[in-house]
């Protein structure tokens, strides 16, 4: 039970802080051939690490979650 309860934890920051870095670079006034992108904005930040180290928590805590919910049910 509790590797479902941390692994569905570090999945729900991990979604949460990925949502939030890309609606903040949504929301500047950047813009690519008059159209906005957020890959080059996350780019002159230098948040494209963040971004990836936050796609990673959620696909451990994904893993870690469906791992307790098979070792749960043996």
């Amino acid at each position: 039970m509790k590797k479902i309860v941390l692994g569905s934890m570090m999945m729900l920051a991990g979604v949460v802080s990925t949502a939030i870095l890309l609606s903040g670079t949504m929301a500047t006034g950047f813009t690519n051939n008059g159209q906005y992108s957020f890959a080059w904005s996350l780019s002159q930040y230098k948040l494209t690490t963040p971004l990836t180290a936050f796609i990673a928590i959620a696909v451990l805590g994904l893993a870690l979650g469906v791992w307790g919910l098979v070792e749960k049910g043996k």
